[in-house]
């Protein structure tokens, strides 16, 4: 853990629809982390966000977060 680095978890566990603007923009948002240096994980925990992730065959380029402890 470095305190210098943004360290961002995007939890998409409540979204119901995800189209292609959405995935553009969680593509770019990867991007910007990347070239930047941030940490940024994606909680894809959403059955439709997953399905249409995989569909466009992109989920492997957004970085996962963490199961959460419970």
């Amino acid at each position: 853990y470095d305190a210098q680095v943004p360290h961002v978890v995007l939890d998409l566990g409540a979204v119901t629809f995800l189209d292609s603007v959405g995935v553009r923009l969680l593509l770019r948002w990867a991007k910007q982390a990347e070239v930047h240096s941030w940490d940024l994980r994606f909680a894809l925990d959403s059955p439709p966000v997953q399905a249409v992730l995989t569909l466009a065959g992109v989920q492997e380029l957004l970085p996962p977060a963490e199961p959460a402890l419970e």
